[in-house]
């Protein structure tokens, strides 16, 4: 199938896989393609996953295969607090956590990084060097040991990173940002209800169900499944539940076959500290949003408010993540064993890899309509 032939296949199927949930958010969809359209190539490819999927299954491999993030991008990495209330850095969502060969993550995280950087002014880190650190990153961390990112232990530059840039916001903005972002729920199905319900802390009082407001849903590659929100006050002061449906995988599209949600193992990866407010329940997983809990967007670094360093510092630690989060799936000696074969044959494969992917990313952006 051309792009848009697998792009009308697969919306077609997600529709069918929402009915219990809400059913399929039509108006968001519309603003999807929107985006597809206009706003770069980062964006496409963030909102595409079921693209990507679908090609890389093409192809045959015997790369080592591990429980992989499957839609990772330079923004689908953010801070949360585990269960000793520790400031947390790392992966953030796993909605298509699926097995794929290890290369599907490292080529797409490479990918990614390419796109935003090109996109994003006063940049201070070239495309080349961040796909160096992210494979430096990863390489380095797949054959030593799976340290989760906890913030002011062992990381003292990316914990001066966070405070100074995304975690330096006023905390009004935050919820400024969500209040306007969002409007009373006209219906939630009761399952997601009952789970904002029971994840508030005890004793919340002037609760208030939300949702997205029409034209300025949140995300690209979950667009068109519905959200809710929960906002209540605690002890003095506010606190934020979201709740989205748990979906049959893209790659199950992908691949016409029946492939089981992994969100909750990677979730609870040994590799990593999991955030303790995150469910999983009745076909919905809900998580708490705060100043301190949100995702990392690189525009935040623009504009000197982050030194170079700091942002080589970034790059390298995405892949780590990335190498830990793999690590998990117990294949880490067939990695290193893989990584070390292609580099020998060709030192420079990552980077071919990359811009062969960059170029067909390209081409069905340029096809779609």
């Amino acid at each position: 199938m051309n792009i848009n032939q697998a792009t009308a296949d697969f919306e077609k199927w997600l529709g069918d896989q929402l009915i219990a949930q809400g059913g399929l958010d039509t108006a968001a969809l519309k603003l999807k393609h929107k985006a597809m359209k206009e706003e770069g190539a980062h964006a496409f490819l963030r909102a595409t996953f079921y693209r990507w999927a679908e090609l890389w299954l093409a192809q045959e491999s015997e790369t080592p295969k591990v429980l992989a993030v499957g839609d990772i991008h330079v923004e689908n990495f953010g801070t949360w607090r585990d269960g000793e209330g520790r400031l947390v850095w790392g992966v953030n969502d796993f909605d298509e956590g699926c097995e794929l060969p290890y290369t599907s993550d490292l080529v797409r995280l490479g990918v990614s990084a390419c796109f935003a950087i090109r996109e994003l002014q006063d940049f201070e880190t070239s495309m080349a060097d961040a796909c160096e650190l992210i494979l430096r990153g990863y390489t380095e961390a797949i054959g030593g040991a799976a340290t989760p990112f906890v913030l002011a232990e062992d990381h003292t530059d990316l914990t001066r990173l966070a405070q100074g840039t995304f975690l330096a916001a006023p905390v009004e903005k935050f919820w400024k940002k969500r209040l306007k972002k969002t409007q009373p729920a006209t219906a939630i199905p009761s399952a997601a209800r009952k789970l904002l319900e029971d994840s508030l802390p005890e004793g919340s009082t002037h609760i208030e169900f939300r949702e997205p407001v029409p034209d300025d849903p949140p995300g690209l590659g979950s667009r068109g499944k519905r959200r809710f929100y929960a906002f209540a006050l605690w002890r003095g002061a506010r606190v934020l539940r979201e709740v989205k449906p748990v979906m049959p995988l893209a790659v199950t599209w992908a691949s016409r076959t029946s492939v089981a949600p992994r969100l909750e193992e990677l979730l609870q990866s040994p590799n990593r500290c999991p955030d303790s407010t995150q469910q999983v329940r009745d076909g919905w997983i809900v998580r708490r949003l705060a100043p301190d809990a949100i995702k990392i967007e690189l525009s935040d670094l623009t504009g000197s408010r982050a030194t170079q360093a700091e942002e080589e510092k970034l790059f390298e630690s995405m892949g780590a993540e990335l190498a830990h989060l793999h690590a998990g799936s117990g294949q880490d000696k067939a990695i290193m064993e893989d990584l070390h074969r292609r580099l020998g044959q060709n030192k420079g494969w990552f980077d071919s890899a990359t811009k062969a992917w960059a170029e067909t990313v390209e081409k069905d952006r340029q096809e779609f309509s």
